[in-house]
């Protein structure tokens, strides 16, 4: 018989799948066909000597395809191979193929989100627009100053990054690397927060990276003026300042926070039933409250010779007019007076407080006329000052009414009394 002639074939021994067929090739010899092919699948043939073979081989597939369906016969043997060994590191960890991909498929959509997120230099520049231009809230004007200080600050250091670059472990480091004070570094991380918080309402991100990050600011006695320190800052002001004579008086006899102070008119001075109303607009807290007028602040509003209508400071020259009182008093401004002490923008009002509360004794009361919480007056106003240093800091007057009063005893005793 001539070798070109094809092998013959017999009625297939199984004919579900996979089929096995009984062949007999050219010499007459019988071997068994497993015939494992199927539509979408990468099957093959086989061959097996033994019947027994054929059999076993045609239930291990069907047992895989039964277990797996077309895509697992699909697979190439490389990709066997890999998946077999992929499952024998796992095994030691308890966790499957698919615990693997769960994770790495996560992994990648969290890089793409990523990839795919805005830049921190657009959002701040939205959120600087979303604050001051859409917003029908009314700002301050120093809350506005903070928020387009901040977004040029983000931009800076983080401008280029994605929003869901930013990490609590970034944040940490950018913090730790400022080199400022506690202080400094606990207003920067709620400026910052301020903006994330605001990217976490707009659904740019899920989390805000800082919520976690507490800076805790060492406590601290309060700075105050002495009685000296107050008596030179009024007399310079009625001298070298007469334009500021209102606003450093109220600031230090009335405890005006300065931003309620700078914008405080004279409207809202009620001399005669001795009230300052602080409009709510203009306080930190939003609460509009009533502040008491002592006698020696009434007498110095009264002495005042200047213009007595709309803002008691001027506005435009307000920062120029305080760094020139600053500098003449010898403070460290703009890199004059290099050796000279920093000004401490609160030291006016816990000034008042040390004071006041050394004389009146009523720390509740303190807090109203503050606005401030009863809890943070007993944690900041601890500043102990002498009785007799008391009777000093409310004596201090008017050049003008001085000697008239201090030769009227029976005046400086009301006055010292707070009558």
């Amino acid at each position: 018989m001539s070798s070109s002639v094809k092998p013959k074939k017999k009625r297939p021994l199984r004919k579900t799948f996979p089929r096995i067929r009984i062949i007999k090739d050219h010499l007459g010899q019988s071997f068994y066909q497993v015939d494992a092919r199927r539509k979408a699948t990468n099957g093959k043939r086989e061959a097996f000597s033994s019947k027994q073979e054929a059999l076993d081989r045609a239930d291990e597939i069907k047992r895989d395809f039964d277990a797996q369906g077309t895509e697992g016969l699909a697979l190439e043997a490389e990709v066997r191979v890999m998946a077999i060994r992929a499952k024998n590191r796992l095994d030691q960890y308890g966790k499957t193929i698919a615990d693997a991909c769960d994770f790495y498929e996560a992994h990648l959509k969290r890089e793409k989100a990523k990839a795919d997120s805005a830049t921190v230099a657009n959002l701040s520049a939205q959120w600087l627009a979303a604050k001051t231009i859409s917003n029908n809230r009314v700002l301050r004007k120093d809350t506005v100053d903070d928020i387009r200080k901040t977004s040029k600050i983000l931009e800076k250091n983080f401008g280029t990054l994605r929003i869901l670059e930013i990490t609590e472990s970034s944040m940490q480091d950018y913090l730790d690397g400022l080199g400022v004070g506690f202080r400094a570094k606990q207003n920067r991380r709620n400026l910052f927060s301020q903006f994330f918080n605001w990217c976490k309402r707009q659904r740019f991100i899920n989390e805000n990276p800082l919520q976690d990050i507490q800076i805790v600011v060492p406590e601290k006695e309060v700075q105050i003026f002495s009685v000296a320190e107050c008596t030179t800052l009024m007399k310079t002001c009625e001298t070298s300042f007469p334009a500021l004579v209102p606003y450093f008086a109220i600031s230090l006899f009335a405890g005006l926070r300065p931003n309620e102070c700078k914008l405080l008119k004279w409207e809202q001075l009620h001399i005669d039933e001795l009230e300052i109303r602080v409009l709510a607009p203009t306080s930190k807290t939003r609460e509009g409250r009533n502040v008491k007028i002592e006698p020696t602040l009434k007498y110095w509003l009264e002495s005042f010779t200047g213009k007595k209508e709309g803002f008691i400071v001027e506005q435009k020259s307000y920062r120029t007019q305080m760094e020139k009182l600053r500098v003449h008093l010898g403070y460290k401004v703009r890199g004059k007076n290099p050796d000279g002490a920093v000004w401490h923008c609160d030291i006016c009002r816990h000034t008042m407080a040390s004071y006041w509360l050394q004389k009146y004794k009523q720390r509740g009361h303190l807090a109203e006329q503050m606005g401030n919480s009863l809890k943070m007056i007993k944690k900041h106003y601890k500043q102990v000052v002498k009785s007799s240093d008391t009777d000093k800091f409310w004596s201090i007057l008017p050049a003008s009414v001085v000697d008239e009063i201090q030769n009227d005893k029976d005046r400086l005793n009301k006055l010292l009394k707070g009558i």
